[in-house]
């Protein structure tokens, strides 16, 4: 919260270099015993030097302050939901974080690999607290730091010249899409620096952000959604964050389209890799989307395998930006194909939505249950809106 008025290129908050955490600070902490540190990446470093400081807390610790200061757990992050919610989240989300965890795991045997019985055991649980404590509240340093006898030189640029950090107190700010601000290291002052690039009144919240991300990307990284109500006000079709999609990668690149002619799939997917054209399907509310329905086009020429080649042609030609449909015909098996994908989708999610509903009504919950249920609703919600307005426009 602002306690005055901060004008327009004014600092809202100052982080010494003294108090910033980095690899830096790690292969000080471990000086002698690991000479190999940056055999680590940085948030494995990072992750390893809160754990260290939480395993053998000594009072009056330099860093307890901030280590009281960090959530004792990350129960919201879409890894961390009970399997019961986590099947739920549209698949994406699920892959996303289930890459999370692969990433995790080699980072803790790495740990273990490095540091043996060289220092009082860390758990995988404790290590894993730490790993989402820095994935969630690290901040990525635009400016190196000045180079000294624990970083590589300048010019090189290796892992022991830090690109990420820990911040303490920086890490208490909120989050919002619109928060205008300007982050970076101050080489001059020595510290990281939050600039406002607008007024923030007095009484007001101050704000930084992570970027334009979606809802489903803010569950899996930092363990939040945002939920922006003028976006729902008076609108049949709306979504809780701006930025909200659903990704159709699955359901494109498996369809399966009536007529096929074998052999024409290969054909159709060196086409699509050739223009650009495959994977990264994404649907948003209300605009079209360029690469779902060109790849889409293209599938419904497969349907009529004896005017494929000429299809084929003036499909290249609509790419180009010199047709605006290969056909009207082709134009209507493709609304069907997307018709179809929205509708099953729309089927999926509804009954995700109702199981939540069913789970309300059920046994007690746990004390992260109702914020979970709620966070992991906001995604469905805003994808089934998405794909609700899709299919409307299949007509």
């Amino acid at each position: 919260m602002a306690t005055h008025t901060i004008p327009s290129g004014s600092p809202i908050i100052s982080v010494d270099a003294k108090f910033l955490i980095t690899i830096q600070t790690v292969q000080k902490l471990f000086e002698g015993k690991f000479d190999v540190i940056t055999s680590l990446n940085e948030q494995a470093a990072l992750a390893l030097f809160l754990a260290f400081q939480r395993v053998t807390r000594i009072e009056n610790g330099f860093w307890n302050t901030y280590i009281d200061m960090i959530p004792k757990d990350f129960n919201t992050v879409a890894a961390n939901l009970p399997p019961t919610l986590f099947a739920l989240l549209p698949y994406q989300i699920q892959a996303h974080a289930k890459k999370q965890m692969q990433t995790f795991d080699k980072d803790y045997d790495s740990v273990v690999k490095l540091v043996g019985d060289s220092i009082p055991a860390i758990s995988k649980e404790e290590y894993r607290w730490a790993w989402f404590a820095v994935n969630t509240r690290c901040i990525t340093l635009n400016t190196t730091l000045p180079t000294t006898k624990y970083s590589a030189p300048k010019s090189k640029a290796k892992k022991g010249t830090p690109k990420i950090a820990l911040a303490p107190f920086l890490d208490m700010l909120n989050h919002s899409p619109t928060a205008k601000i300007n982050a970076n290291f101050d080489p001059v002052a020595k510290a990281f620096v939050i600039t406002a690039l607008e007024e923030v009144s007095a009484g007001t919240e101050c704000f930084i952000t992570y970027g334009a991300h979606d809802n489903a990307f803010l569950l899996a990284e930092y363990g939040f959604v945002i939920s922006d109500p003028l976006l729902g006000s008076g609108n049949e079709f709306w979504v809780h964050n701006q930025y909200d999609f659903v990704s159709v990668d699955r359901e494109i690149i498996g369809l399966e389209v009536p007529g096929e002619k074998e052999g024409l799939r290969e054909r159709i997917m060196s086409e699509l890799e050739g223009a650009g054209l495959f994977g990264d399907y994404t649907l948003h509310l209300d605009q079209e989307s360029y690469r779902v329905m060109n790849a889409l086009r293209l599938y419904a020429c497969m349907t009529n395998p004896a005017e494929f080649k000429g299809q084929l042609n003036r499909w290249k030609m609509v790419v180009n930006g010199q047709l605006e449909v290969v056909s009207p015909e082709n134009e209507r098996i493709t609304k069907g194909l997307l018709k179809t994908i929205c509708t099953n989708l729309i089927l999926n999610i509804s009954e995700s939505i109702n199981r939540l509903d069913d789970r309300k009504s059920g046994p007690e919950l746990g004390k992260d249950g109702e914020i979970q249920m709620h966070f992991v609703r906001t995604v469905l919600e805003s994808a089934l809106s998405i794909l609700k307005w899709n299919e409307s426009q299949c007509k």
